[in-house]
């Protein structure tokens, strides 16, 4: 597939029982992603949410989000977000975030990694893999020849409120 675009869509997969949701996975020469879209994988029970994939030439996303997050009472952990390309792009609006909010412990927020082979830039985009609860918050990583963080970008990895998981 030559070029993907995303505008004003919600693509998602949810678990509501001890099944697993599915992966997403969305690949092509470029993925563009603008206008309000969501790419969303959740769990509010006892299965995992799936993790989403993004792979591409280059890869944008633009006033949208991709979260994969762990419900309060669900026991079952986050998916992760992976994005790899040669270009990957977040703009203002652009947020990638993986959290749970489970108060036992029992999962965990999973991690953030964009991968580029030439230039990942964040320019007022939000990166997050947090815990609102007793679980511990996920890792974020970007691995690039060139990065660029611009215009109040926010990288956070931590426990929010009254969470007691690690961060």
């Amino acid at each position: 597939i030559e070029t993907v675009s995303i505008e004003s869509t919600k693509i998602g997969t949810n678990t509501f029982g001890a099944g697993q949701a599915g992966i997403v996975s969305i690949t092509g020469s470029v993925i563009d992603i603008t206008g309000a879209s969501q790419i969303e994988s959740n769990t509010f029970a006892e299965g995992n949410a799936g993790d989403l994939l993004l792979t591409g030439g280059i890869v944008s996303l633009s006033d949208s989000n991709v979260s994969a997050i762990s419900h309060d009472g669900a026991s079952g952990a986050a998916g992760g977000i992976f994005v790899k390309g040669g270009t990957i792009t977040v703009n203002v609006g652009g947020t990638l975030d993986t959290t749970t909010s489970s108060i036992d412990g029992s999962n965990s927020a999973a991690n953030i990694s964009l991968e580029a082979t030439q230039r990942i830039s964040l320019n007022g985009a939000v990166i997050s893999a947090d815990t609102f609860g007793a679980a511990s918050a996920g890792n974020v990583l970007l691995s690039a020849p060139d990065i660029l963080l611009a215009n109040n970008t926010s990288i956070l990895s931590g426990t929010v409120g009254a969470a007691t998981g690690d961060a």
